[in-house]
């Protein structure tokens, strides 16, 4: 999935969730970010998210081509944590540095 594209900016934003999740609710969480992923491949703009299990933390790295695009995913990513009194926090969306310029 192209994400970066010359003529638009790429948007960034985390999750972060502590303390981190347990196997079964990473898998949980797992799912929702791969079916946000399958559905994101057939619409507009650039989508994809990615769970990051660390010691004493897990994110969700999202890259989208806008700031608002699936905003679904982040319901249903809440909606899934909070059965689990997971605490979470998100990022504002970061405009990323357009690295084609560089090139």
């Amino acid at each position: 999935m192209k994400v970066n594209d010359a003529t638009k900016t790429t948007w960034a934003y985390v999750y972060q969730i502590t303390p981190p999740l347990s196997d079964a609710a990473a898998s949980k969480a797992r799912r929702v970010v791969d079916q946000e992923n399958e559905a994101a491949r057939g619409g507009e703009g650039s989508w994809v998210g990615k769970l990051i299990v660390e010691p004493g933390i897990t994110r969700i790295l999202v890259v989208s081509s806008s700031p608002e695009i699936r905003g679904e995913f982040n319901r249903k990513l809440e909606a899934a944590l909070k059965p689990l009194m997971a605490v979470f926090s998100m990022t504002l969306p970061l405009a990323l540095p357009d690295q084609s310029a560089s090139l």
